[in-house]
């Protein structure tokens, strides 16, 4: 859907001032989502594990970004340090893990329908390590969900962390919320790319 979003910019004569990379899974995306984009478990100090090979390894994701993928396209393309990351569902998950952690790797984290919920809700175990350093978030954040979100706790979830980061005040975080009325956990990603794109690839506010 991103893609397409952004031919479609194209067909229509705009330009587009940025790289645009995806990060698919192939085969078996299912588990291997799973095994990229899932929160691990946090033990005592900075400990994080996982008891399952395929589930709860974002961290090493993290670092594989950290560590190779960025590197290498800043090393080989011109481009600038004003760094995005989008994802939907496990992505948006991952978008807020991408958040709470220090120093941040992207300065815009766009989280479609984030499975804020997963592992008992311990996205919220970041936060709290993270707000313990700094009360400041130097990002642009968007949260978007669709109101027919129900039962899988999208619409719910998002709710609940629009209410915790209101509520923390953080400095320097510029935080966008949006509900799409009538939406499902599909059929807002399309809808909240043409709100978003304007302001994350073609820098018009």
């Amino acid at each position: 859907a991103f893609r397409q979003a952004i031919l479609d910019y194209r067909k229509n004569g705009s330009a587009i001032n940025a790289i645009s990379i995806g990060i698919g899974h192939f085969r078996n995306y299912r588990e291997l989502r799973r095994r990229d984009l899932i929160t691990p478990f946090v033990a005592s100090g900075d400990s994080l594990f996982s008891d399952e090979d395929n589930f709860g390894h974002c961290e090493e994701f993290y670092l594989f970004l950290q560590n190779e993928l960025v590197p290498y396209i800043e090393k080989n393309y011109r481009c600038a340090k004003e760094r995005s990351f989008v994802g939907h569902s496990l992505g948006g998950l991952f978008a807020f893990y991408c958040l709470f952690k220090n120093p941040h790797l992207f300065r815009n984290l766009v989280a479609l329908s984030p499975a804020l919920w997963i592992n008992h809700g311990n996205i919220y175990d970041f936060e709290k390590k993270y707000y313990a350093q700094s009360k400041t978030l130097s990002a642009r954040l968007w949260l978007c969900t669709g109101t027919r979100e129900t039962m899988n706790k999208i619409l719910y979830g998002g709710r609940e962390m629009k209410k915790y980061l209101d509520n923390r005040k953080y400095a320097e975080l510029d935080f966008r919320y949006k509900e799409f009325e009538g939406e499902t956990h599909n059929s807002e990603v399309g809808e909240a790319y043409k709100m978003i794109l304007p302001e994350l690839i073609l820098n018009k506010e």
